[in-house]
């Protein structure tokens, strides 16, 4: 017999075989078959998985997380800097164009009653509070009328030192007399359209320190004294102004 046929004829067989194993259309599949023998209210799922209602099981539960505690973070500079404690530190400082200057601080209750907490306290020094809210209330003999400038809501931690410097919003001006030389004569000064002059006597040829804004002076006292308008002082500003002839 020929080699050729030979081979074709086991490729058949071998073929028919494999399609009498599962390949034909006739035999059902195993899973129908599998599922005629079971009763009608078979349970799938217990069937295939081998557990049913009887069978013990563990679920795996999440674990509940813990809530977290809100703190304040010991690097957040909008609460302080972190010192521990049950009491509060501020250290206030009044600055007159970026320099430290000497004055003093009353602190209140930020409400409608204003309570003194603590008074006659040192411009730039330590002071312990409870935790709180509190208006800083500065005050310095280095500006002409003795003015207040304040920190309102100022809130203190327990913990915390806070720190703030106070910008004073002022400059500096030197009334000149015309003429060779500048003569020192003693004048008054009051804010635009106030009624009273600043207590004290201050002198033209010397540097004077005001807070910003529009000022009056007068020299030579009485019905022959020298009205000076329209004194522009600007924060941070350094300036000569020239006043008129002197009598």
């Amino acid at each position: 017999m020929n080699k050729k046929p030979v081979r074709l004829t086991l490729s058949v067989l071998v073929c028919a075989f494999a399609l009498g194993c599962g390949g034909s259309r006739g035999k059902e599949p195993v899973t129908a078959k599998l599922l005629e023998d079971e009763p009608k209210d078979v349970d799938l799922v217990a069937h295939l998985t081998g557990i049913d209602e009887t069978t013990p099981v563990e679920v795996e539960q999440e674990p509940e997380q813990a809530q977290p505690v809100e703190q304040v973070p010991e690097d957040d500079p909008a609460a302080g800097e972190h010192v521990g404690g049950s009491m509060g530190v501020f250290v206030g400082t009044l600055k007159l164009v970026g320099e430290p200057i000497d004055g003093e601080i009353t602190i209140k209750t930020a409400d409608s009653q204003g309570t003194v907490v603590k008074e006659g306290v040192d411009s730039g020094s330590e002071v312990r509070l409870a935790p709180g809210v509190y208006d800083i209330v500065f005050t310095t003999k280095k500006l002409i009328g003795d003015p207040e400038l304040s920190l309102r809501d100022v809130e203190i931690t327990a913990g915390r030192k806070l720190t703030r410097d106070l910008k004073v919003p002022a400059g500096e001006i030197t009334l000149v007399t015309p003429g060779k030389g500048c003569k020192r004569i003693a004048v008054r000064i009051k804010p635009k359209g106030a009624t009273d002059w600043y207590p004290g006597k201050q002198y033209t040829c010397k540097p004077i320190k005001l807070l910003a804004g529009e000022y009056e002076a007068e020299y030579a006292k009485g019905k022959g004294g020298t009205l000076i308008k329209g004194i522009q002082v600007y924060d941070g500003g350094k300036r000569d102004i020239t006043i008129r002839t002197v009598k």
